[in-house]
């Protein structure tokens, strides 16, 4: 006879992670790094008001670890999880970019909404391919030239006014928005990029993009300060370009020929 399944209870509110706490959030069977055997490798501890997760260091074989929308300072109990792949602690209290001890094979790590104002160089995490980085506080990109496996790079709403710190990686999509850029200079070298979002800047022409760029076939340039058509020769040879927006670029937009030599 089936029986109701009874719905998961709600933690109180707390702000020290404890063991009882990760048993009831660990879950997915999956083999572990070394593949000698199984354990469950996903950890969900979203929203659960927590500031201290030092029992984590108990916990080597979790693969997948969400800490977002917590109150965590301080990421260095993870430091003991080195078969770590994913991490999100988005939504947190962090001042300092992954502050702890590389994994073997980290991934993909999102700290949005932290208050991350300057990072340290990252050479350690150079197996990286996602990092985000949005609604941080950070003045500068820098650190980041060892990340040579990098695909994916989201900065929005930061505090950026220059593109740097990008020579060397070979970053395929980047996201700019929402900052106080003035200047697409810094982009000569990421010939690899597809897809390049620089909207709600201060953008008042294109240079900066080149011919080196001839994979891009995305280009967001909304709300900047565009203003004459002229500007757009810049993607000319861009042969891939396939989708470009300048809605917000008012001068631009109201001009005659803006729409038929846009297109």
């Amino acid at each position: 006879m089936a029986t109701e399944a009874s719905a998961p209870s709600e933690p109180a509110a707390t702000s020290t992670l404890t063991r009882e706490l990760v048993a009831e959030r660990l879950s997915q069977l999956g083999r572990t790094a070394d593949g000698t055997t199984f354990a469950l490798v996903k950890l969900d501890l979203t929203d659960l008001a927590l500031s201290n997760i030092e029992v984590l260091r108990e916990y080597e074989h979790v693969q997948n670890l969400s800490i977002a929308s917590n109150a965590v300072a301080s990421l260095e109990p993870v430091a003991a999880m080195r078969s770590l792949t994913n991490l999100d602690a988005s939504s947190n209290l962090l001042s300092s970019a992954l502050d702890f001890e590389a994994p073997r094979g980290l991934l993909r790590v999102n700290l949005a909404w932290n208050r991350i104002e300057r990072l340290r160089p990252l050479d350690a995490f150079n197996t990286l391919q996602v990092l985000i980085l949005d609604s941080n506080g950070l003045l500068r990109l820098e650190g980041l030239g060892a990340l040579t496996q990098l695909l994916i790079l989201s900065v929005r709403a930061n505090r950026l006014s220059v593109i740097e710190g990008l020579d060397g990686l070979n970053l395929k999509e980047l996201y700019l928005s929402s900052n106080s850029i003035s200047s697409l200079r810094g982009l000569e070298t990421l010939s690899r990029l597809e897809v390049l979002d620089v909207s709600d800047n201060r953008l008042r022409d294109l240079r900066g993009l080149t011919a080196s760029h001839v994979l891009l076939h995305e280009l967001f340039v909304e709300q900047n300060e565009l203003s004459s058509v002229e500007e757009l020769a810049a993607l000319a040879p861009l042969r891939l370009l396939r989708h470009a927006s300048f809605g917000g670029n008012e001068a631009l937009v109201a001009s005659a020929d803006y729409r038929p030599r846009a297109l």
